[in-house]
C-alpha cells in the first residue's frame, strides 16, 4: 500500500509540474528505463535494444526517473 501511495504521489507531481521545454535525448531516456529494469530483463531472459531515437523538446524533469 505504501508503494502504491508513493507512486500516486509521484504521478501527481509529474502531472502538475509545469516546467519549460528543453531538448531531451529519447535514446538516453530509453537506456535509463532499461537500466532501471535490468533485474527484470535479466530474470525473464528478455533482450532490450535501443536504436537511434530523436532528440525532442519536452519537459525534461518528466523524462527523469
Amino acid at each position: 500500500m505504501q508503494e502504491l501511495t508513493g507512486a500516486l504521489l509521484e504521478l501527481s507531481r509529474v502531472s502538475t509540474h509545469g516546467g519549460g521545454f528543453a531538448p531531451v535525448d529519447l535514446a538516453a531516456v530509453a537506456r535509463g528505463v532499461a537500466g532501471e529494469l535490468e533485474g527484470t530483463i535479466r530474470d525473464t531472459g528478455a533482450a532490450v535494444r535501443v536504436d537511434e531515437l530523436p532528440t525532442i523538446d519536452a519537459d525534461a524533469p518528466q523524462c527523469d526517473s
